[in-house]
């Protein structure tokens, strides 16, 4: 959740209108709000785009291995 209590946040640099669709996309289930790569930035990316994207990361053979020991233990 946003926080809106200036006592422990600070004011806000966000309109009321920018705070009404920011709290909008937080309660949206078909959005993940995510960092951007570089600026310390922020997007919202529909989560379908968001999980083909990682699937896509984790399938390169270039990088990640599939691996028959759990490593975790």
């Amino acid at each position: 959740m946003l926080g809106t209590c200036s006592c422990c946040y600070g004011e806000s640099n966000l309109s009321v209108a920018e705070t009404n669709r920011l709290t909008r996309l937080e309660k949206a289930s078909d959005f993940c709000i995510t960092p951007a790569d570089k600026g310390g930035k922020w997007m919202a990316v529909p989560f379908a785009s968001y999980k083909d994207e990682a699937y896509r990361q984790l399938d390169d053979a270039g990088i990640y291995a599939h691996v028959q020991t759990d490593f975790t233990l």
